[in-house]
């Protein structure tokens, strides 16, 4: 039971790096797209 609870925890662990990877990408190119803008 607590190696499940272990493998959802390293899922979770996972997946909210790979959205905070994907909102700074999103927000680098929209601040690159806003830098040329001006």
């Amino acid at each position: 039971m607590r190696k499940h609870l272990w493998g959802i925890g390293a899922v979770g662990l996972l997946f909210l790096a790979q959205c905070r990877n994907l909102l700074f990408e999103l927000y680098y190119n929209a601040l690159i797209v806003f830098i040329r803008l001006i």
